[in-house]
């Protein structure tokens, strides 16, 4: 099995050498979520920079922060946060275009904060690791900046045994700028 992932390195990075220098590149979005627990579900507005690094015109390696929102009640508020590193498995359909998917991890990251009142209970936190996956198009208008539009699952989240479990999905527009 070592002999297995010490031939697959090597192949990688053959692919890497061979691609040339690659690409650095940052860039920003902003996307709609979708938080749902149980029969609630809010859709709010999230903001997200990434940095990656394009390592030939078909892979690239990625590392985001996202505010995903935050879903309220009358007597609760549930903020979504996430760091994440994924690989994008690239398709260009034309010089300009291309599709895109997403795997990787991310580390989501749920703050409950309960309102004031007669059953006040203390913040709860809760840190979850899990897989997310991405489908998404791009758009090259120059040689430096891209429009990118992405569906994200970034999982499912449990903060406590007696709460609902919480979806996280994403839908998200952006541009990247690369150097």
């Amino acid at each position: 099995m070592k002999k297995f992932f010490a031939a697959a390195g090597l192949a990688a990075l053959g692919t890497i050498t061979t691609a040339g220098a690659g690409e650095l590149y940052v860039g920003a979005d902003i996307g709609l979520s979708t938080l749902k627990a149980g029969k609630d579900t809010s859709t709010p507005a999230g903001l997200g920079a990434n940095v990656g690094y394009t390592l030939n015109p078909n892979f690239a390696i990625e590392a985001s922060a996202r505010s995903l929102g935050t879903l309220t009640e009358a007597d609760a508020s549930l903020k979504v946060t996430a760091l994440q590193a994924s690989v994008l498995a690239i398709a260009p359909v034309t010089n300009e275009f291309s599709l895109f998917s997403r795997l990787g991890v991310g580390r989501n990251k749920l703050d409950l904060v309960y309102q004031s009142g007669f059953n006040y209970q203390p913040p709860v936190s809760v840190n979850k690791t899990q897989a997310l996956f991405g489908l998404g198009a791009g758009y090259q208008f120059s040689k430096s900046v891209m429009l990118r539009a992405e569906y994200s699952n970034l999982g499912t989240s449990t903060i406590a045994s007696n709460t609902a479990a919480v979806k996280i999905t994403q839908f998200k527009i952006g541009l990247n700028s690369a150097f």
